[in-house]
């Protein structure tokens, strides 16, 4: 049997589960957790981890994973370094701690789309900017929750333009980030690539091994598979 792992990293749970061609689900999990206005990131991928290792269906020797689908909760950031590893704890979406630095950024003369507050993405890393500056400077790529899942399945960061609205400017397409940090060295991570023609959603790329390996030692194979991301930003 042909599946498809679904991932869903959510505000109070991690979900997981395998989906036939069909719709049906044919095995699931879920791992509590809770997010406060700072999160292990690395504890998050344990979660994955330890999730697919449970919801293998052992029963099925020719059930193959054909390809992953991540999701998850927006409006928080992992901040990487430039081999994909969290410089410091997520910033997650109750976090307000950047109120003055909302304040401060909410008088630029050119400002993003969305409203400047304390949940604002570009008022959170000026805030991390100011109080963890050492993390700060070896940050490389600010990744959504779900983004920094594929980050470890594939070694890439990539993002949708959803989830990354936040830094484009109110009028026109054009990135507003480094206007407000003044921080080359931090991006968000590229766009996902297009869908191939035909193809509803963009592909990716192929789960490292080494991460294959991680989620499942005895079925490397299997998870050699395509991760399809769906990469939709829901809570």
């Amino acid at each position: 049997m042909d599946t498809v792992l679904a991932i869903d990293l959510g505000g109070s749970s991690l979900r997981a589960a395998l989906v036939a061609r069909d719709g049906k689900i044919v095995a699931s999990v879920v791992r509590h957790h809770v997010v406060a206005e700072e999160a292990d990131a690395e504890g998050w991928w344990d979660m994955l981890v330890d999730a697919v290792s449970e919801i293998r269906a052992p029963d099925d020797p020719a059930s193959r994973v054909r390809a992953i689908v991540a999701t998850g909760f927006t409006r928080s950031q992992v901040l990487v370094d430039d081999h994909g590893r969290p410089v410091r704890p997520a910033q997650c979406f109750p976090d307000t701690r950047a109120t003055a630095e909302a304040a401060e950024l909410a008088a630029a003369p050119r400002g993003t789309w969305m409203e400047m507050t304390a949940f604002h993405p570009a008022a959170r890393l000026r805030w991390a900017q100011a109080h963890d500056p050492e993390a700060f400077a070896r940050t490389h790529h600010v990744l959504q929750p779900k983004d920094y899942l594929v980050s470890r399945l594939t070694g890439r960061q990539v993002s949708d333009r959803i989830s990354n609205a936040w830094a484009l400017e109110r009028r026109g397409n054009v990135r507003a980030l480094s206007q407000f940090l003044w921080a080359d060295v931090v991006a968000i991570g590229e766009p996902a690539p297009e869908a191939d023609a035909g193809r509803r959603e963009p592909l990716v790329g192929s789960a490292r091994p080494v991460a294959a390996e991680d989620l499942d030692d005895a079925s490397e194979d299997e998870l050699e598979a395509m991760l399809a991301s769906r990469l939709g930003g829901k809570r």
